[in-house]
């Protein structure tokens, strides 16, 4: 019995113990990488690895919220019609702390109606169409996009209009946020964070961890003491050895601007370049090295196409290149609202020529 209540006592000591010191590491370390996020609406790649806040010196955007969500026209009677319609991933949806969208309905007086994706940016069109709301709308234009590093999962298989599609409940692509109650989350949340944090402090010297650092031959950030240190996650450094099927990328694309052509409407497919792809030529030799250029912005440059492709890594790139820093986020995935704007003016020139 005595034995018992001894391994009680020590296994609730244990318990204990793990609490205080999750407490203690998430005050004094952790919670500090999710301050850039509250602060600046950007900041995950510190969230990846633990790493505390780190103040960049270029402001938030200067563009306020200026497009329609889907979910906004669902809820307003589905009345009007819109210019362009978007649909992408995170790029396209605030990542970085902005959308795109604001810029070009600032900037150049389109109105945008924005359509998160739930499948793929085509699939979620075909349902679209199928669903008679490309009709409705009526856009001019459609813009569909996806990051680098999802570009063969998402499209590099054949895709097609499905009778299928007609059973997809039109909800579950209006975007419309689910709020689920943060203190419901935090304990896990936290010893995650806590492991995280522990892990790049073990990896620090082999920078091998969730989150890599690798140093630039030129300033491209703001960050104090940071200026030429590129932050990136493992997986990109894992994407610029994966292939990406071009051809059927390519081919999907043209498939769908095929469609829309029929319509009247001009197909832009945009893609937001890796992080660690876009600022390649800019890494010091010891981190080159270690990796190779992905080459399929070359490829999709080279494809015949039938629909408007941006090569956004030669727009961002030449940026770099001209001393602009903070294209992307030293501390984010995502691109800046200054890569957006830089995006935003070339796409404006584009659909200038090609869309009257």
């Amino acid at each position: 019995m005595k034995s018992y209540k001894q391994y009680s006592c020590l296994f609730i000591a244990i318990i204990g113990l793990f609490v205080i010191l999750n407490f203690i590491c998430w005050h004094f370390f952790t919670s500090q990488s999710f301050e850039a996020f509250e602060h600046t609406g950007h900041g995950d790649i510190l969230r990846m690895g633990g790493l505390p806040y780190i103040v960049s010196h270029t402001g938030q955007s200067p563009y306020s919220y200026h497009h329609t969500g889907f979910w906004e026209y669902l809820d307003g009677g589905e009345e009007g019609h819109f210019d362009i319609i978007t649909i992408g991933d995170s790029f396209s949806n605030d990542g970085g702390g902005a959308y795109y969208q604001d810029i070009l309905s600032s900037e150049y007086g389109y109105s945008i109606l924005n359509m998160p994706e739930r499948l793929d940016a085509i699939s979620t069109l075909y349902v679209l169409n199928e669903r008679g709301y490309i009709d409705k709308i009526k856009p001019k234009v459609i813009i569909l996009e996806s990051a680098e590093s999802n570009v063969q999962r998402r499209f590099g298989g054949k895709i097609i209009e499905s009778d299928a599609m007609s059973s997809i409940d039109i909800a579950n692509l209006t975007g419309r946020e689910n709020h689920i109650d943060p203190t419901k989350q935090m304990p896990g949340m936290m010893v995650r964070a806590n492991l995280r944090y522990i892990n790049s402090l073990y990896h620090m010297k082999d920078n091998r961890g969730v989150v890599i650092r690798a140093n630039l031959i030129c300033d491209a950030f703001t960050p104090d003491g940071h200026e030429n240190e590129l932050l990136f996650s493992i997986t990109d450094m894992k994407y610029m050895q994966s292939k990406i099927d071009t051809d059927m990328v390519n081919e999907n694309f043209n498939r769908v601007a095929a469609l829309m052509h029929e319509k009247g409407i001009e197909i832009v497919f945009f893609v937001a370049p890796n992080k660690l792809n876009l600022y390649y030529p800019f890494l010091d030799e010891e981190y080159k090295s270690q990796c190779h250029e992905n080459e399929f912005f070359d490829k999709m440059c080279d494809a015949k196409k039938d629909y408007i492709f941006m090569d956004t890594r030669a727009l961002l790139r030449n940026a770099v290149m001209r001393g602009e820093k903070d294209i992307y986020w030293y501390d984010d995935s995502h691109w800046s609202w200054k890569a957006q704007q830089i995006f935003c003016d070339a796409l404006a020139k584009e659909l200038e020529k090609q869309v009257t």
